[in-house]
């Protein structure tokens, strides 16, 4: 192998990331407006999607913020469906939109806007649940004083006979 050829292998593939603090600013202002990935990357100088996932692995800091716009981009979707229930000419249309809204809110920020669901466990006929609790117990391994423990407790558990 050539020398030139062994520098070569060495060098990073495609083009170097150009991440900044003013294009993260940039890509968190346009998710917390509402906007996904897929309508701005790519276009107007902004990274392509691939190279922003890639900036999400590799920066905490900017991970961090970017989860912070994803969910004020939740919030945004909230605050929309009022509005367009306040401004609709056709509830079919309305209805549309605000589904939408309801389902990406809840989808990006569950704990805020998702379905919260109960889940309730109870015994027969709506009573408690009943337990029971079994164990193995090798009397002929029991000192003498625990023999008596034991039958005493077994006594009582019968109903004292």
């Amino acid at each position: 192998m050539t020398k030139k050829k062994a520098e070569a292998d060495k060098l990073p593939v495609g083009r170097p990331s150009t991440y900044t603090e003013a294009m993260a600013d940039k890509i968190c202002d346009e998710l917390a407006n509402g906007r996904a990935l897929h309508q701005f990357c790519g276009k107007d100088g902004f990274p392509v999607e691939r190279v922003v996932y890639q900036w999400l692995e590799k920066n905490p800091e900017f991970a961090h913020r970017y989860a912070r716009a994803r969910e004020e981009q939740a919030d945004r979707y909230a605050a929309e469906i009022v509005t367009i229930a306040d401004t609709a000419t056709d509830a079919n249309l309305a209805r549309l939109k605000m589904d939408a809204r309801k389902w990406a809110a809840s989808k990006i920020a569950p704990k805020k806007y998702g379905d919260k669901t109960l889940t309730e466990l109870t015994g027969a006929d709506g009573g408690a649940i009943k337990t029971e609790a079994t164990s193995k117990i090798d009397w002929r391994e029991l000192d003498p004083d625990q023999r008596e423990t034991l039958r005493q407790a077994l006594l009582a558990a019968k109903g004292g006979k």
